[in-house]
C-alpha cells in the first residue's frame, strides 16, 4: 500500500516530469534529481515532496509526465517496516524505502506519526510528512 493520501485538497495534484529509466510505483515517495526530475526517496532523505498518484516506467531517452501530490498538509496511512506501537504516536520517524517508514530511530524526522491504524502487526500509522524549515 505504501504511502495512501487520506486527505486532499484541490490544488495538492500535479503532472511533474520524472527521471530517465526510472520505475515509480503508486504510494512511492518521491523528491527531485539534481536534474530537477522527480524519482522515489530513499532511507536517507530528509524531506519528501511529493507521493506518487500512479505507477510508471521511463525509457532510457524519456522524461514522461507522472501525476503526484504533494504531501504537504496531506494526512497519510503509511506502511511501516516493523510492528507498531502506541509510543510511537506523536514520534518523528525516517523512511526505510520509498514505500516504508523506519519506525524505530531516528535520524532524517521525515514523517510525524498521528496515529495508528488496525493492530500494531498491521504495521500501519497515519501522519504527515515534515517539511523543512531551512
Amino acid at each position: 500500500m505504501a504511502f495512501t493520501p487520506i486527505t486532499r485538497d484541490s490544488g495538492k495534484s500535479r503532472a511533474l516530469e520524472m527521471a530517465a529509466s526510472t520505475t515509480i510505483t503508486k504510494g512511492d515517495a518521491l523528491k527531485f534529481d539534481t536534474n530537477g526530475f522527480v524519482v522515489p526517496s530513499v532511507s536517507t532523505d530528509a524531506e519528501v515532496l511529493f507521493s506518487a498518484d500512479e505507477t510508471k516506467t521511463s525509457a532510457a531517452a524519456s522524461n514522461p509526465l507522472i501525476n503526484v501530490t504533494q504531501v504537504r498538509e496531506t494526512e497519510y496511512i503509511a506502511d511501516t517496516a516493523s510492528n507498531t506501537t502506541q509510543a510511537q504516536v506523536g514520534d518523528k520517524v525516517d523512511l526505510a524505502s520509498a514505500t516504508t517508514l523506519a519506525n524505530t530511530a531516528s535520524s532524517n524526522d521525515v514523517f510525524l506519526i498521528t496515529d495508528l491504524v488496525g493492530i500494531s502487526t498491521d504495521k500501519q500509522v497515519k501522519g504527515y510528512f515534515v517539511q523543512k524549515t531551512s
